[in-house]
């Protein structure tokens, strides 16, 4: 690394470019080749008994992490790190009860909103409107269509009203932000509310995310690994210098539509990798190490590609070192422009590449825990928890609806039976009259 931080590996690093159009990747990173990336062994054939099988797993289980760990047959670290990434967003994503839960807390909240502005819409968006909510992440949300000309007052009003009712706590109007909203707790919920008026980009945002995370299946799961690894470190919140959500949703989904695999040689496009952890890797190596992010900035528009930050104004005299993300609902807003700690960001996703791709790591039996701290991480811990309740309820009913299936198939039987035994009667006394009669 050179003395002004940018990478000596990086090629056109400080290049002076007079055309406006697209930047090639080349310009900025080196990619891994494709070779790199591929996913290697398979599952071996053999497998030990069911028993000492499930012993095994429970053995490990009371002693790894609360996810579910990949069988030991699989041999490959980066299909053993893809079973693991999926087993973490699958024990991290919400139950049915959270859900429910928020939803409900909404639900109260709008109808506040409505009481003062008949005509009124709050809208949710954010990690709540695209399923990416950790359980203390809060919802955020816009009165749209109040009619209200002074935000101030608006804010004010909503206050008023919930205290009125009794429904909030630790309200703070904060009226003098670029952007003025209201914070304040629902009582029933304790879930933390941030809601605005009139402003129809983070609903807007909340359709372009859900529509890459429907056309890209693997930001999800590599998203929530992310998020609980910058929370663990503090790095989550653009207030104290980290990634918010947004941002860091526009920079999985731009790395994702420019990663190397989704071309051949010849330029023609391809599927993306398969392997999320290949990928996940990946990630932390473009962001913690090759990215020259003093030159260049990363968009999930156009298709995803790198681009200047001189020839988008997005170049900050003062703090060079920051990370440019445009925003996709706005293309002249930088959503990372505040975030001051990217240093420490970039530190610790390299520190995670360096992890993931260590020998003494890959053979363990889970290679995400090098990463994401489960035993000194009390959501965590409160999450297994839950999850735990959760699966029992759930057996429950299905052991219940087994049962109940069961015994109606009895019954069944027992009246088909029955109907059978008076056919055979009626049959027997027909038979009787009629030789009564001859």
């Amino acid at each position: 690394m050179r003395g002004d931080g940018t990478h000596e590996s990086v090629p056109g690093a400080g290049r002076n470019r007079s055309n406006d159009g697209p930047l090639d990747d080349e310009d900025f990173i080196a990619f891994p080749d494709e070779e790199e990336t591929a996913v290697e062994g398979a599952m071996e054939d053999e497998r030990m008994p069911e028993k000492e099988e499930e012993e095994e797993h429970a053995r490990r289980k009371s002693d790894g992490p609360p996810w579910d760990l990949p069988p030991e047959t699989i041999a490959s670290p980066w299909l053993r790190l893809h079973e693991e990434v999926l087993a973490f967003a699958k024990f991290v994503a919400p139950t049915r009860s959270e859900k429910v839960a928020r939803e409900e807390a909404v639900k109260r909240v709008r109808i506040v909103v409505e009481s003062i502005w008949k005509n009124a819409q709050l809208q949710v968006f954010g990690s709540f409107a695209t399923g990416l909510y950790l359980p203390t992440s809060d919802i955020d949300a816009v009165i749209l269509h109040s009619g209200c000309r002074q935000v101030q007052d608006g804010l004010r009003a909503l206050a008023n009203a919930l205290s009125r009712r009794g429904m909030a706590k630790n309200v703070q109007v904060i009226s003098k932000a670029r952007v003025p909203i209201i914070k304040f707790q629902e009582k029933e919920s304790g879930f933390q509310f941030d809601i605005s008026f009139d402003v129809a980009n983070g609903p807007q945002a909340a359709q372009f995310l859900n529509k890459w995370l429907k056309e890209i299946p693997q930001v999800r799961p590599i998203c929530l690994v992310v998020k609980f690894f910058l929370q663990q470190r503090e790095l989550n919140e653009v207030y104290t210098g980290g990634i918010g959500s947004y941002a860091l949703l526009t920079m999985i989904v731009a790395y994702l539509k420019t990663h190397p695999s989704r071309r051949n040689r010849l330029g023609n496009r391809k599927s993306l990798e398969g392997s999320l952890g290949a990928l996940l890797v990946d990630f932390f190596r473009l962001y913690g190490k090759l990215l020259n992010k003093r030159s260049v900035g990363v968009t999930a528009s156009e298709g995803g590609m790198f681009y200047s930050k001189d020839e988008r104004n997005f170049f900050n005299d003062g703090r060079p070192y920051l990370l440019s993300v445009q925003d996709p609902v706005d293309a002249n807003n930088d959503l990372g422009k505040n975030s001051y700690n990217i240093s420490k960001v970039t530190s610790a996703f390299d520190f995670a590449f360096q992890m993931l791709t260590s020998p003494k790591i890959v053979s363990s039996p889970s290679i995400l825990e090098s990463i994401l701290d489960w035993k000194r991480d009390s959501l965590l811990i409160e999450r297994a928890e839950i999850v735990k309740s959760s699966s029992e309820d759930i057996s429950h009913i299905e052991k219940k609806h087994e049962n109940s299936e069961i015994n109606g198939q009895d019954t069944d039987s027992k009246v088909e039976k029955s109907r059978k035994r008076k056919g055979k009667r009626r049959k027997g006394e027909n038979s009787q009259k009629k030789q009564k009669k001859n």
